[in-house]
């Protein structure tokens, strides 16, 4: 599957892909299903060329459920987002077509009008953000009757790359714990065991924004705190589903030439920073989160290369997530100590002395 999302509707698990329609009664064993969007001769006269349909989005409010997709031809900025809607998705069964929700190239921003996902923010209000390469991601407000935008709103631009040729795409928004958290992938995508897409995120109090990241760097100035997963593979272009609660990020990841779905639970760390790493859940696990705010020594997160100066000798140790070790130094009072081997990701961190142990989780971004 590739660029996955995620809904349920009664006892049945939908996810819709560029790759197609698919349902589960478990979340583990999928099936193909039938119904997704609807041909149309508008979409062609808008996107001549296009390459199918690409990294849909689906959500429900008002009893129906909204279809936003994308139309493009690879590494093109002639691209177009569409809206179909349903009452149900029980029994398959095709999307009736709403039309042209957003084209590019467009007079309101340097834009690529893909990648598209609603967002309700709380007060009866929904905003479509989407967006790939060129200026990044944008966000707009929409008539929730019509789910087109409102022609007294305007475009905003919520998250770039430093440089035009640094990849930044797959947005996604979720309300939750005071905020707005901003999910989207980095670099490349589509190249198999050779793709380097990575997920990060940024948060605000708006849905417009500024999003910050953990750092407190705009997402507007290339900001993005890197959600590493612990794996060896690119993966990217998340959905989040939410049941009872509980989040899981849905996206894909490249183990081999094509891309396999991988569902995993989100939870929040004690600064309700979105994490994989449950034992930093402050939700699921009070008692270790204080522990770990009293246990640690260093920052939370180190810009890459790593590096950082101690008040005394210690002996550090450095694992994964799976608590493979992958490095041990010895390191000595207020003298810098640099890990260039250190690739971006999430580690537990070790620090032996004679008095004492510290153990601490660290991002390195």
């Amino acid at each position: 599957m590739h660029d996955p999302v995620m809904i349920k509707e009664g006892n049945t698990y939908f996810i819709y892909a560029t790759t197609g329609a698919y349902t589960s009664t478990d979340k583990v064993k999928w099936s193909r299903a039938s119904g997704f969007v609807p041909s149309a001769s508008w979409q062609s006269q808008q996107v001549p060329g296009h390459a199918g349909y690409w990294a849909p989005d689906i959500s429900y409010r008002d009893g129906k459920y909204w279809l936003y997709y994308s139309m493009s031809t690879f590494g093109s900025q002639h691209s177009a987002i569409g809206l179909a809607t349903k009452t149900t998705l029980i029994g398959g069964g095709t999307f009736e077509d709403q039309g042209l929700a957003v084209k590019s190239p467009s007079s309101d921003g340097n834009y690529n009008a893909i990648d598209p996902n609603a967002i309700e923010d709380g007060n009866g209000n929904v905003y479509l953000n989407w967006g790939s390469w060129w200026d990044g991601i944008f966000i707009r407000q929409l008539d929730p009757k019509t789910g087109k935008f409102l022609d007294t709103a305007s475009t905003t631009n919520i998250a770039t790359r430093v440089r035009t040729n640094m990849g930044i795409e797959g947005a996604f928004i979720i309300r939750t714990r005071g905020y707005f958290y901003l999910f989207v992938s980095w670099d490349k995508c589509c190249a198999g065991l050779k793709s380097t897409y990575n997920m990060r995120i940024g948060r605000s109090k708006n849905v417009t924004g500024p999003y910050m990241d953990m750092s407190g760097v705009a997402m507007l100035k290339g900001g993005g705190t890197l959600l590493a997963d612990g794996s060896q593979f690119a993966g990217g272009h998340n959905g989040i589903f939410e049941e009872d609660g509980q989040f899981y990020v849905v996206y894909h990841v490249y183990k081999q030439q094509g891309s396999d779905l991988e569902i995993r639970y989100l939870y929040f760390d004690k600064d309700n920073w979105p994490t994989f790493d449950r034992s930093m859940s402050a939700d699921l696990n009070q008692a270790a989160a204080r522990s770990v705010k009293k246990e640690s020594l260093l920052p939370s997160s180190f810009r890459y290369p790593m590096s950082f100066t101690t008040d005394g000798d210690y002996r550090l140790s450095l694992f994964d997530f799976q608590g493979k070790s992958l490095l041990r130094k010895q390191v000595s009072s207020n003298k810098p100590v640099q890990f260039p081997g250190i690739k971006p990701g999430s580690y537990y961190l070790q620090l032996n002395s004679k008095e004492r142990t510290y153990k601490q989780r660290i991002i390195v971004y």
